[in-house]
């Protein structure tokens, strides 16, 4: 049974809307995000049956994550918006945040970076650069699960507005972007090095070059605005 009990008083310049409002568009692109991320899992299983174990592990133990994520998130939907339709207090409270943002959300984004890893070592025949890569990724890790503690023990948003979770979530947002940025920046470096006198070779490695690009300027700029609307709101 939902509670009645009435939320904390709202300053009468106040819109409820400033506080709801990013949270259902979160969980909207959320949801469109995690379809999204299906149909790509699907399209995998269907063009690399023959992977190796531990890469279709990778990929289906990452899409575990997400799913149990999923259904975390949409439980705290329904609590912002079901049994707590109406009650500040059910905005502000972390439910489950503290565990689906900053802990399950780092530890994917340790496994995806250290896959990067992975194939920089391939490509660069190197590991100073994967070794950075894999150092910068668990620094964001660390921050990222620091920041689970300090919203664990808070228990509500308002109550996270203080200098040593800024601090978690600076680690956490901005190792994390600065990891994405040092991965799409090195394999477009050692993409280029190896030029090929065919035509389709010299297609398909163009193409690799503007989907890492893409792909590491959407998920660093990710992390850098989550960072800015934590320090800066």
């Amino acid at each position: 049974m939902a509670s009645t009990t009435p939320g904390p008083a709202l300053p009468p310049d106040f819109h409820l809307a400033e506080l709801s409002g990013p949270v259902l568009v979160g969980y909207l692109l959320h949801w469109g995000l995690f379809g999204t991320l299906t149909i790509q899992i699907y399209l995998y299983y269907e063009a690399f049956p023959k992977d190796r174990v531990w890469q279709k592990c990778l990929v289906y133990g990452v899409y575990t994550v997400e799913l149990v994520q999923t259904i975390l998130i949409s439980h705290d939907a329904f609590a912002n918006f079901g049994y707590g339709f109406g009650d500040i207090s059910a905005l502000t409270n972390m439910h489950f945040d503290w565990l689906t943002v900053p802990i399950m959300s780092g530890l994917a984004s340790f496994v995806g970076q250290s896959f990067y890893a992975h194939r920089v070592h391939i490509i660069s025949r190197s590991w100073a650069v994967p070794t950075l890569i894999l150092a910068v990724s668990l620094t964001s890790t660390i921050g990222g699960f620091v920041a689970g503690a300090f919203s664990f023990i808070g228990g509500d948003i308002t109550r996270l507005n203080n200098r040593r979770t800024s601090v978690a979530v600076g680690i956490w947002c901005g190792a994390s972007a600065f990891c994405d940025i040092i991965i799409a920046s090195c394999m477009t470096y050692y993409l280029t090095r190896h030029e090929s006198g065919f035509r389709q070779t010299r297609a398909l490695i163009s193409k690799l070059i503007r989907l890492t690009i893409e792909t590491g300027a959407i998920t660093g700029t990710k992390q850098l605005l989550y960072y800015y609307d934590h320090w800066f709101r």
